[in-house]
């Protein structure tokens, strides 16, 4: 039997091709814009009262996270119409408003900051979104308007 030996050019020719062949793998493909009349026959909705998510926003903060937090009621967004077209669940539309949650230890420090954003729809809460969550949950964060 003769010896198979590839040459260094050849190697690194298909190694390379590999790793793009690998790579490519792994890109999101951007996702459809929903059209309008996809968005209409869902709806947002009708546009929350600011105590209506300051209410629902505080019952769900208390119920999931205790008094382990404190709220900064000073960044509370406005909502803005948003809607999330992420392909593991149907179109969601609704209005985002996001809030800032202080979370402190036993002596009342503050260890760490984490932006929250609800996704709401007539009076129900549709998503959660937080800043340290997925890239995608980074970027409906960013959309939220605290003027």
């Amino acid at each position: 039997m003769g010896d198979f030996t590839i040459s260094k050019l050849t190697r690194t020719l298909i190694i390379a091709i590999i790793l793009i062949a690998i790579s490519s793998c792994s890109l999101i493909a951007d996702r459809p814009k929903p059209t309008r009349d996809e968005i209409e026959q869902i709806g947002f909705g009708a546009e929350p009262t600011k105590r209506l998510y300051q209410s629902m926003i505080k019952d769900y903060l208390d119920s999931f996270l205790g008094s382990a937090h404190a709220v900064n009621d000073g960044r509370l967004s406005l909502p803005v119409k948003v809607y999330d077209n992420e392909d593991s669940h149907p179109l969601l539309v609704g209005y985002l408003v996001c809030i800032d949650v202080d979370f402190k230890n036993e002596s009342d420090a503050s260890v760490q900051k984490v932006t929250y954003g609800f996704l709401l729809r007539d009076r129900e809460i549709l998503k959660k979104y937080s800043n340290k969550g997925s890239y995608r949950e980074k970027q409906i964060i960013s959309i939220c308007s605290y003027f």
